[in-house]
């Protein structure tokens, strides 16, 4: 027997006729393309096949169907762009196109369908201007474009064409433009309006206030500017208030709160300011949000009045005084957050009457004190407590974690808070988030086991202990096992935990991405058995006294990005293994007791950023692979034994901002190359062995602000083109430097301790060197000087242990005197031509025209030499005759080189 069609589920056929004159198929879980045959139902008035899985785009079929009224295709997955031949169909009356994937503009015949009510276009891939034509529609009740890419401004037409308009829901677009002035002059049953989330600006319209019909106004996420208009206190309809994250001033009017149909109040996250005004008559509403402004004074007591409320925000103001025991009052309260204010005070006890809290929040306020009242944490309903970043003191009730059996995250760091941490925390097993960091906590800390849901734990900066004695494991530790879902463990900064730590840490969570122990006083060996956690990110175990070797199952750690080890009693080489960890981005190896060279492969480690291995016992070179770094930033090999040159490649280091290779034994040139470090602000090369000059090409380093080169054998001068540099600190002491000692630019701000023990450094008073003359003055004045200082004496030296040989060998030879008496060799007189007998040939020679010139000043120096080796004291001269002896002597020489230059 044959089942008429119309007897299907979701199809309807006339009485008469039986022609198929509705078809249904919502949320059928039908899939497929649209089927063009369905175009062959002339009569067919209502069409939904809403909910569905359809594909494809809508068939061009379906434009025969002219008795339509109503098409729902919504909730697919259709594609292509929106058939304008619906423009056609007369008869429509609703169009819900939304929650597809159909693109490109809106057509402009769907315009002229003057019966059209509906048009729900809303989450689709539409994009372009919303025509003016819109404004034709002059039946329509409800317009939904939200979330497409429309852009361009609101056509003025749909606030003054659409009388019938009911809802404009035009939300997450790139709308942009101002609203009209005269928004609600011909839209009297206008309720809705929606614009959250676009980049509407201007003031909002006064005029607003003559949609007497309005209850729901939300135009948060825009680019609104000036005062909340005091008319809006006229909609006596409204319930939703929702004007956020725009750029509003000013004070909030306290007309809005006159308006006794609200239920919701948003205008956070904008630039209001003055103090919150009083709450009049709101009985209906349930939340309330003021964050992030600029709002002042106190908390208004009336606020004891809302007693259907169940959120209150008022965090991020600058709120001041206490908070009020009428809160007391709102015993639908499920959300009270006062975070980032000025409050000050304790709190009030009857925050614990509140039996519906679920969030309380009232940290960094930094002021608020006193015990936090017990009662709070009999609360069953809370699920995060946040009240950190105050003053509050004393001790956490003993059976705290007794009826907190919802709670979830627990914050209180930042506190002074002391005394133990209670056990009974540990029957919170809701517990994902607990943070009690920079307290005074004391005791042991107790076993968390029982908190398996358990994400993150700060313990750090705090008194904390963890074992009995030093040679005990620190069995809070063991227990973390069970918390298979632990992300974080931070328990740095308890220097009297001591103890060992455990092989089990290599079973906590495989999820875990943070293990910062550092100066908690840990003894033994870094066990192996570290390598399991293969999630870990950051590994802390710095500032210690873990002794033996680095284990070298850290290689297995290849997601790790910092490692830091620095500060502990670690010997052996750095292992190889860490070349495998490919994400490494700081390596904290210093003050160790390493030994070996640095490993090459590290140089493959392209993800290195941060590198410090200073105060070990290190050798050998700096690895060529480390200048293929690029990215490199800080790299500190100070106060080890590392030796050689610093190879020219150096200048590869393009990202480089710390350099510091002090106190090793680095020697040769300081390579010119240097400049490529274009980053480079700090740069210390001090106690090394450098030698060669400043490379010029330093200047080229413009971010350069430390520059330290002392203690090193660097000679020549000092750049004057270092005065371009901006620099904060520069030091070239105890080197061989000489010449003129820049004055510009950042010079002016040294003193002398920058240029203390050097060769013949000049300059200004201040530095506490000789002063420079003119140019020419100065060159002649340093020879004089190198002379007198350096070349006389040394010359002198030589000639006396020549003379005394010769004239020995030469009386001993004769035997005018026995080899053992005393010679007085003062008494040795230079006969004539005894000086060309004394002096090497090469040196002295008769043909050269500058004989009698030379001849007489090596004479004088004899002469000189002779008198200061006198037998007798009386005939012997003192230093203070030398002196002004070499000072005649200068004299006559620069005597000798005026008359040689005048004869030129």
């Amino acid at each position: 027997m044959n089942t008429s069609i119309c007897n299907w589920i979701g199809v309807t056929c006339s009485v008469q006729s039986q022609r198929v004159t509705a078809l249904n198929l919502s949320r059928f879980e039908l899939a497929g393309t649209i089927a063009p045959h369905l175009g062959n139902l002339t009569f067919l008035q209502y069409f939904d096949i809403s909910s569905n899985n359809f594909t494809g785009s809508i068939p061009s079929e379906l434009s025969k169907l002219h008795h339509l009224n109503v098409i729902n295709v919504g909730f697919n997955n259709l594609i292509g762009e929106i058939p304008s031949w619906l423009g056609a169909l007369s008869q429509l009356q609703h169009i819900h196109l939304n929650n597809n994937s159909f693109s490109g503009r809106i057509p402009l015949p769907l315009f002229n369908i003057s019966k059209l009510q509906t048009l729900d276009l809303g989450y689709n891939l539409l994009d372009g201007n919303v025509p003016e034509e819109i404004g034709n529609l002059s039946s329509l009740e409800t317009l939904i474009l939200a979330s497409n890419h429309l852009t361009g401004g609101i056509p003025s037409g749909i606030f003054t064409n659409m009388p019938s308009l009911i809802e404009i829901d035009l939300r997450s677009n790139k709308l942009s433009g101002e609203l009209p002035s005269e928004i609600c002059s011909n839209t009297p049953k206008l309720k809705r309006i929606f614009l959250r989330d676009n980049q509407v600006s201007g003031k909002i319209p006064a005029s607003i206030y003559k949609c007497t019909e309005l209850d729901d106004l939300r135009l948060s996420i825009n680019q609104f500017s000036g005062n909340i208009p005091s008319e809006i206190g006229n909609l006596t309809m409204l319930t939703s208030l929702s004007l956020p994250s725009n750029n509003l001033q000013g004070n909030i009017p306290s007309s809005i709160f006159n308006i006794s149909m609200l239920q919701y109040v948003d205008l956070s996250s904008n630039n209001l300011s003055g103090s919150i005004p009083a709450f009049n008559n709101l009985p209906n509403l349930g939340e309330l949000y003021l964050m992030n402004n600029k709002l002042t004074g106190g908390i208004p007591e009336e606020i004891g009045s809302l007693t259907s409320l169940t959120s209150l925000v008022l965090s991020g103001n600058r709120l001041t005084g206490q908070i009020p025991k009428q809160v007391g009052n709102l015993t639908l309260l499920q959300t009270l957050d006062v975070a980032f204010n000025k409050l000050t005070g304790e709190l009030p006890e009857v925050i614990g009457k509140l039996a519906y809290l679920e969030v309380f929040a009232a940290p960094f306020n930094d002021l608020l004190s006193g015990s936090i009242p017990s009662s709070i944490f009999n609360i069953s309903t809370l699920k995060i407590l946040a009240l950190q970043q105050n003053l509050f003191s004393g001790n956490l009730p003993p059976n705290m974690g007794l009826s907190l059996v919802n709670l979830e995250e627990l914050y209180l760091f930042y506190n002074r808070l002391s005394g133990e941490i209670p056990s009974s925390i540990n029957n919170a097993s809701k517990l994902t988030m607990l943070e009690l960091n920079k307290n005074s906590f004391t005791g042991s800390i107790p076993n968390f086991g029982n908190l398996r849901l358990l994400r993150v734990l700060r313990l750090w900066e705090n008194n904390l202990t963890g074992a009995e004695s030093p040679t005990q494991e620190l069995r809070f530790l063991s227990s973390l096992t069970n918390c298979i879902d632990l992300v974080r463990l931070e328990i740095s900064d308890n220097p009297l935990m001591n103890g060992i730590l455990p092989v089990s840490v290599g079973n906590l969570s495989t999820s875990l991405v943070t293990f910062a122990a550092s100066n908690c006083s840990i003894r033994g060996v870094i066990p192996s058995e570290i390598g399991n956690l293969i999630s870990l990110q950051s590994l802390d175990l710095s500032r210690n006294q873990f002794t033996e070797f680095i284990p070298a199952t850290l290689g297995k750690l290849t997601l790790l990005g910092k490692l830091y080890l620095d500060g502990n009693q670690l010997q052996g080489h750095i292992p190889r293994d860490l070349c495998q960890i490919n994400k490494l981005g700081n390596l904290y190896l210093s003050y160790n007791m390493l030994t070996g060279s640095i490993p090459e492969c590290l140089g493959e480690v392209k993800s290195l950023r941060d590198v410090s291995f200073a105060s070990n016992n290190l050798n050998s070179t700096l690895p060529p692979q480390f200048l293929n770094l690029e990215d490199l930033i800080i790299l500190n090999l100070s106060s080890n034994n590392l030796s050689g040159q610093l190879p020219y490649e150096i200048g590869s280091l393009k990202a480089i901002n710390n350099l510091d290779l002090s106190s090793n034994k680095f020697s040769g040139d300081i390579p010119s190359s240097i400049d490529g470090c274009e980053s480079l602000e700090f740069l210390f090369l001090s106690n090394n062995v450098f030698s060669g000059s400043i490379p010029q090409s330093l200047e080229e380093v413009r971010g350069l602000r430390t520059l330290d080169l002392s203690n090193n054998h660097l000679s020549g001068v000092i750049p004057k083109s270092l005065e371009k540099l901006k620099l904060d600190y520069f030091n070239v002491s105890y080197n061989r430097l000489e010449g003129e000692i820049p004055d510009g630019g950042s010079f002016s701000n040294f003193t002398a301790e920058s240029f203390a023990h050097n060769f013949a450094l000049c300059g200004a008073k201040r530095f506490q060197v000789p002063s420079c003359s003119e140019k020419h003055e100065r060159s002649k004045t340093n020879t004089g000087t190198l002379i007198v200082k350096y070349i006389v004496p040394s010359f002198i030296a030589v000639m006396i242990l020549v003379i005394v040989i010769l004239v020995l060998i030469k009386r001993w030879k004769q035997k005018k005197i026995p080899p053992s008496a005393s010679a007085d060799i003062s008494s040795v007189a230079l006969q004539e031509n005894a000086t060309s007998e004394v002096v090497a040939p090469g040196l002295l020679s008769r043909e050269d025209p500058k004989f009698s010139a030379k001849e007489q000043c090596v004479s004088s120096i004899f002469d000189l030499a002779l008198k200061c080796l006198a037998f007798s004291p009386d005939e012997r001269i003192n230093m203070m005759q030398v002196v002004a002896a070499l000072q005649k002597f200068k004299v006559s020489v620069e005597g000798v080189k005026r008359r040689h230059s005048g004869s030129r």
